[in-house]
């Protein structure tokens, strides 16, 4: 009953005197009970109505909504916010905001599913199931053989279901990705990273000291992260996500050029003259660019730890690809979707192992053989020189004594014991002369 003048007193509800407004709706109704044993008496009612009937109610908040929709979020959680919407609407009879239902389906998958609460795996456990007798054998792997490198990244969940995904991927002998671990976050943060790389450096015996190598696209709260837990890593900003940035305020075509050749520069001398072509072409965008230290993004300022030219995250992105079918499932089907794959992938590595001939991988393989079959055309021939020269070769217009040793030969030695000519102090045996000095000093 609403729309009537009413108040709750002590001993009940008592009604109030009513004074209707020119132009106001009429309808109302007065209901009282002298005494709380007595039953509810409807003194006023006028039933006449000039207003649109809203149908809003403001009992009907979200924690209302949610109690309605508990089983439908059971049945079917990836059930789209807007035909909740409908169903309640039809339900009840009265509006309902969009807000209030989102509200509502959150409360629900909270009471339906639990608290979000973080996953980590490790690649450890799928070593168990692989080789039984060797366990561990992929983490062992890693630390053994693979370069000291990986990227990381971090990818949204779909659907109805909170959190992010945290991934770590390396690359083996074949440049293929080799993911290593993955975890189930609530958001993006410094915390979250933090809990991510050490339980990660955990796995690895990662320290302080450790001479790692990362690279990422610079998510909100991994550099703070990884300079506190490993300061002497080598941590590379993906190239791709810088450019992106760059973008936003200047679209030339050229600029993307200029940009990937100072960061493919292998020398500081090419990087510096391909850093003062970008200057020449757009000083704006080169003073944004130096902001960020080429430590970060150009191969010349590599320190060559990690054995790999490797600029952009393309590691993540491919993983992020592969498990998208599994972002919008609950957490647990979420992580053994993402166990599954990785399980399968393993195998068929281990597959395309077991046929390989040689010691070295396929991609290391083909470029060899191919410069095996262009060796073939070739002979060698002797070229007849001898042993190579030692010495420069002069100028046509370079004096004969220029840039050489001057030679002794025609000259005549003086001897410095005795001033005598025709032998050195060294082949002195004390002759006497006139010009003697020991002579002169000793009086003989």
């Amino acid at each position: 009953m609403s729309g009537g003048p009413w108040t709750k007193s002590r001993t009940g509800f008592k009604d109030k005197t009513v004074n209707m407004k020119e132009g106001k709706c009429p309808w109302v109704v007065l209901v009282s009970r002298p005494k709380e044993i007595d039953d509810w008496v409807v003194n006023t009612l006028v039933s006449e109505h000039r207003c649109v009937q809203s149908r809003t109610i403001k009992a009907c908040n979200y924690k209302f909504i949610t109690a309605n929709i508990v089983k439908q979020i059971e049945s079917n959680p990836t059930i789209p916010v807007n035909a909740l919407q409908e169903d309640l609407i039809q339900k009840f009879e009265m509006n309902m905001s969009r807000m209030k239902v989102h509200q509502a389906k959150e409360l629900a998958q909270k009471h339906v599913f639990g608290d979000f609460q973080k996953q980590y795996a490790i690649l450890r456990d799928y070593g168990l199931e692989l080789m039984e007798r060797n366990p561990g054998a992929l983490k062992e792997g890693f630390k053994a053989n693979l370069r000291d490198f990986k990227g990381l990244d971090g990818t949204f969940m779909k659907g109805p279901y909170p959190g992010q995904i945290l991934t770590a991927v390396g690359v083996y002998s074949n440049n293929g990705i080799y993911p290593l671990a993955y975890a189930l976050v609530e958001n993006e943060t410094t915390n979250s990273w933090t809990w991510f790389l050490e339980q990660l450096g955990d796995d690895l015996e990662l320290n302080a000291n450790s001479n790692f190598n990362f690279i990422s696209d610079r998510q909100k709260g991994i550099i703070p992260a990884i300079a506190k837990l490993f300061p002497q890593a080598e941590h590379r900003f993906c190239l791709r996500h810088i450019f992106e940035n760059m973008k936003k305020q200047w679209k030339d075509k050229e600029l993307k050029d200029l940009v990937w050749a100072c960061a493919t520069a292998t020398t500081v001398r090419h990087f510096e003259k391909a850093l003062e072509e970008l200057k020449k072409f757009k000083a704006e965008a080169h003073d944004w660019l130096i902001q960020i230290p080429p430590a970060h993004w150009a191969r010349s300022h590599f320190s060559g730890r990690a054995h790999t030219n490797i600029l952009l995250n393309n590691l993540c992105e491919v993983l992020n690809g592969k498990i998208q079918g599994g972002r919008d499932k609950p957490i647990i089907y979420s992580l053994e979707y993402i166990r599954e794959y990785l399980m399968k992938r393993i195998c068929n590595v281990r597959r395309e192992t077991d046929i390989c001939h040689g010691p070295l991988t396929p991609t290391a393989t083909s470029p060899l053989d191919q410069v095996k079959r262009q060796a073939q055309k070739h002979r060698c021939i002797f070229n007849g020189v001898g042993r190579p020269k030692k010495k420069r070769k002069r100028a046509y217009d370079e004096p004969a004594t220029q840039g050489h040793k001057l030679s002794k030969r025609g000259t005549t030695v003086t001897c410095r014991k005795c001033n005598n000519k025709g032998h050195n102090s060294r082949t002195c045996k004390g002759q006497g002369g006139p010009n003697d000095k020991r002579t002169e000093e000793t009086g003989g």
